[in-house]
């Protein structure tokens, strides 16, 4: 069974992630280039631009399929894909699978998705998302497709957690995510009741001013991201809509480095990590700044003991991106008919 997957050239990237964990299963794994995600708010907007001036992606896609003539197609959302194209590979007898990051039919985000992504979902023999609640969702709006449900990961191995676990601890809070008016709110909340937080993303000047008890900061990629979710008292971690009862990318990235995550309360959530052993989760603004006081008041050998546990237990569920693909390639071999 040969596959073909998207790769961007980032490999902290998902679909890199993916591509790679399948190449370490032993999979027959062709990649074809979707180019990096910009990660600037005017790199967005100008990649809004090409998307709507032609078809480039489209084509290249189109050109990666003649030439490495797959069993198996992975798109990872699809925006840039109209649902022609995709039916045009499917009559060729490949098989599409596609993962969603996002909502695959509400689009909360100008980013989110698309009318591509939305049409297209009848073409896919298999669509796997990372949210049990948006399965459900998937299941009674499209109960013709085949849905599954794969977590978020992350791509910390042993070798890079012992060298991030070097980091000082900073004794402050931290938001690693762009900004909107709910998180803003969220972050003045904190500051203003005594709670330091540094941020990192693009456009929060927009939104809250920089002093003594916040930084602002670019925003940090890679292992240098990995260190900063590292290095911090606690990472705040808020949900966009499309996360509520279920879990983000933070979810995992941050304990995978032994951080500390204070997140919201989510069936999800406590499904992956024990409250108050491996991580502290909030349901409203007065218990987010309850849980970030105790965090900053906790002594370091107890902070060092969550941090611990936190890492322990994603090695426990296996939650890296190796793991991901091992469920992915499960999830073809036993769903998709080649």
């Amino acid at each position: 069974m040969r596959i073909l997957t998207p790769v961007s050239g980032n490999p902290w990237a998902v679909p890199d992630c993916y591509y790679q964990g399948l190449v370490r299963a032993g999979a027959d794994v062709r990649a074809y280039d979707i180019g990096e995600a910009p990660v600037s708010l005017f790199g967005r907007l100008m990649r809004r631009v090409r998307r709507f001036a032609g078809s480039e992606a489209a084509q290249k896609l189109e050109a990666a399929v003649a030439a490495a003539r797959p069993d198996v197609l992975i798109v990872f959302k699809g925006v840039d894909y109209p649902p022609s194209l995709l039916r045009k590979i499917a009559a060729q007898g490949i098989k599409m699978v596609n993962y969603s990051p996002d909502h695959p039919f509400r689009f909360f985000l100008a980013g989110a998705g698309n009318a591509n992504v939305r049409d297209s979902i009848s073409v896919y023999d298999l669509y796997l998302t990372f949210s049990g609640p948006i399965a459900q969702e998937m299941a009674e709006a499209y109960p013709d497709t085949k849905v599954g449900v794969i977590a978020f990961g992350h791509a910390v191995d042993d070798a890079l957690y012992e060298e991030i676990a070097t980091e000082p601890e900073v004794l402050r809070g931290c938001f690693n995510a762009n900004p909107d008016e709910d998180r803003a709110a969220a972050v003045r909340l904190l500051t203003e009741n005594g709670v330091a937080m540094d941020l990192f993303g693009w456009g929060w000047e927009k939104f809250v001013s920089p002093g003594p008890m916040l930084g602002i900061y670019p925003v940090e990629q890679g292992v240098d991201m990995l260190r900063i979710l590292r290095r911090y008292r606690f990472q705040l971690n808020m949900f966009r809509p499309h996360n509520e009862g279920s879990h983000n990318l933070r979810s995992f990235e941050v304990p995978a480095v032994g951080g500390i995550l204070l997140a919201p309360d989510s069936p999800e959530h406590r499904s992956f990590f024990a409250a108050d052993r491996d991580a502290l989760y909030f349901s409203s603004p007065a218990e987010m700044l309850a849980q970030a006081q105790k965090l900053l008041a906790m002594p370091a050998v107890e902070a060092g003991v969550v941090r611990s546990a936190a890492r322990r237990r994603v090695v426990e569920i296996g939650s890296h991106f190796d793991d991901r693909a091992r469920a992915m390639l499960a999830a073809i071999e036993d769903r998709v008919t080649v």
